[in-house]
C-alpha cells in the first residue's frame, strides 16, 4: 500500500493543471478549475495575458522567482540548498505571441541535470482552451560513460468553461538508472460555480498508472484511482482579504500482472489545504496554512512545534 500512495501522488500531479508551487494554487490542491500565473508553466501560451510582475515563492527551504513580461515573456530562477548537502538551480524562459506559446527550462540537483520545455496554444483568461505538450531529458551522474538517462513526456488538454471544465493527460516517463518505465493516463471533469465574491470548483475523474520493470526483475505494476476528487473554493471576506481551502480523495488500487486477483490491493488517500491571501493596490501576498498549526495552536501554548505556514507567495504588478 506504501507503494500505492507514492504512485498516487504521481497521479495527482499528472492531473493538474499546472507544474505549480505558487502558495494560492497549494491551498486549492491545484484543482484544475481555477485560472492562475502558475499556469505558464505548463501553458506558456498564457503569457500573453499577463502584465509586467515580479513575484518571489518560498516552499521548504527552496527560493524561486521571476518576471513576466508585458510583450508576452517569462524569465524565472530557483536557487535552493535545504539539506546542506548540494546546492541546486533552475532557470526558465518562456515566449508567447497571440495563441501559442513556448518555454525552455535546465536544472540541476542532487547529480542529476535536467533539459526540457513545453509548448501551448490557447488563452489563460477567460473560457481558455488549451493544449500542452512538454518534456524533460535528465542526465544522472557524472558526464561518463556509465551514467544513466530519464525521459519523461506528456500531452494535457483542459477546457474551462464558465459552469465546468474537462482535463485529460497522458504521459510517459523512462528511468534507465531505476530500469523503469512508467505510463499514466488521468481524465477529471466537474462543475464550476461563481457566486457573489465565492468561487467553487468540484474536479472529478480515474487515473492510471503502469510501471514497467525495463530490467526484467520484477512484474509489471498497475495502479488504478477510481476516483480521484478535488473540491477548492476561494472567498473573498474583504477586498483585501481571502480565505481558500482545498479537500482531496482517491480510491486506489494497484497490483501486477504476476497475480492480478491476488495481489490486488486497495487503500483512500486522503488530504486538503488552506490558504489566506492579502492585496493592496498592485501587491498579492499569499500564504498556504499550515493545518497542524491551525489545530494545535502556537508553540507558546501548545508546545508543539509546528510552522504557522507552507509556500509563501508574493506578486507585485510593474
Amino acid at each position: 500500500m506504501y507503494r500505492s500512495l507514492l504512485l498516487t501522488a504521481a497521479l495527482l500531479g499528472l492531473a493538474s493543471p499546472a507544474h505549480a508551487t505558487n502558495a494560492r494554487m497549494t491551498a486549492l490542491s491545484n484543482n484544475a478549475g481555477f485560472i492562475d500565473d502558475t499556469d505558464i508553466f505548463l501553458y506558456p501560451s498564457t503569457l500573453s495575458d499577463l502584465p509586467a510582475r515580479a513575484t518571489l515563492n518560498y516552499d521548504a527551504g527552496a527560493f524561486d522567482g521571476g518576471f513576466t513580461l508585458d510583450d508576452g515573456r517569462a524569465l524565472w530562477f530557483q536557487r535552493h540548498d535545504p539539506t546542506g548537502a548540494e546546492t541546486g538551480f533552475r532557470a526558465l524562459y518562456g515566449k508567447a505571441s497571440g495563441s501559442t506559446g513556448y518555454l525552455l527550462r535546465a536544472s540541476q540537483d542532487a547529480g542529476t541535470l535536467t533539459l526540457g520545455g513545453a509548448w501551448s496554444n490557447g488563452p489563460g483568461r477567460g473560457t481558455p482552451k488549451n493544449l500542452a505538450v512538454d518534456g524533460d531529458l535528465r542526465i544522472i551522474g557524472n558526464l561518463t560513460s556509465d551514467m544513466d538517462f530519464g525521459l519523461n513526456a506528456a500531452v494535457t488538454s483542459r477546457t474551462l468553461e464558465q459552469r465546468r471544465m474537462t482535463l485529460w493527460s497522458a504521459g510517459i516517463d523512462i528511468d534507465t538508472a531505476a530500469e523503469l518505465a512508467q505510463i499514466s493516463g488521468a481524465y477529471t471533469l466537474g462543475p464550476r460555480f461563481s457566486v457573489d465574491d465565492a468561487r467553487l470548483a468540484l474536479q472529478v475523474g480515474p487515473a492510471a498508472n503502469i510501471t514497467v520493470d525495463t530490467g526484467g526483475s520484477a512484474d509489471t505494476i498497475v495502479n488504478i484511482v477510481v476516483p480521484y476528487a478535488n473540491f477548492a473554493g476561494e472567498y473573498r471576506l474583504r477586498e483585501w482579504f481571502k480565505l481558500r481551502g482545498s479537500v482531496t480523495s482517491a480510491w486506489v488500487g494497484d497490483t501486477d500482472t504476476g497475480d492480478i486477483a491476488n495481489n490486488m490491493t486497495w487503500g483512500n488517500a486522503v488530504g486538503g489545504a488552506l490558504g489566506v491571501g492579502f492585496s493592496h493596490n498592485n501587491a498579492q501576498f499569499d500564504m498556504s496554512v499550515n493545518p497542524a498549526w491551525a489545530l494545535g495552536g502556537p508553540y507558546l501554548l501548545s508546545g508543539a512545534a509546528a510552522p504557522m505556514f507552507g509556500v509563501l507567495s508574493a506578486r507585485v504588478d510593474l
